[in-house]
């Protein structure tokens, strides 16, 4: 976080640093400026004083410095608003940042949930395919044994045996072995799925 505010800043501060120079130059050129101007004013003052009054010279001079003064504590004020106003663009970056931090953490969570929702209907679909699989596999048995069954029936005609309950019970064991296979082998899909 310290770097992040660290870049920030920096960031902030290049941003306005051209800015910030420019205006100390021209601030330091208006100063030179009106310095040589109160020199010369000063020079004048005293040459006109030196011959009139030696004291009103003092007088001037503690004059110019007291306009030094004032004009220097305006400029500390000047910037340490500029100051404040930067600090509290930063505090409104970092602000920014965590609100950023804060919803990018909502979108992973939320990400995540349905990750795990869409594993979850992965492995729900391969159990039903799986289990549809074993039902048309059974399907086509029965049909198998049921065509069997038909065609023997007709071909021995009007006798009667009982042959169809030998099948039956051959036919319902089968199917029951079968299903067994099918539920072990879903099982261990399912295992290998998980």
């Amino acid at each position: 976080m310290r770097n992040q505010w660290a870049s920030g800043s920096a960031k902030t501060r290049e941003r306005y640093e051209k800015d910030l120079i420019e205006l100390r130059k021209q601030i330091k050129t208006t100063n030179c400026d009106v310095q040589l101007a109160q020199l010369r004013a000063i020079r004048a003052n005293q040459n006109k004083l030196s011959i009139e009054h030696p004291s009103s010279f003092v007088n001037a001079c503690f004059a110019v410095n007291q306009q030094h003064a004032s004009f220097y504590a305006q400029e500390l004020e000047r910037s340490q608003m500029e100051l404040d106003l930067l600090r509290s663009q930063v505090a409104n970056k970092e602000r920014d940042i965590q609100r950023s931090k804060d919803e990018l953490q909502q979108q992973l969570s939320y990400l995540q949930s349905l990750n795990k929702e869409f594993d979850k209907k992965l492995m729900d679909r391969a159990v039903l395919e799986t289990e549809l699989q074993t039902l048309r596999e059974e399907l086509e048995f029965m049909r198998a044994v049921y065509k069997e069954q038909y065609s023997e029936s007709h071909s021995l005609g009007s006798v009667q045996i009982i042959v169809d309950k030998f099948y039956r019970d051959q036919l319902a064991r089968a199917i029951v072995n079968i299903r067994k296979d099918f539920e072990s082998l879903a099982f261990l899909q399912r295992e290998e799925c998980e």
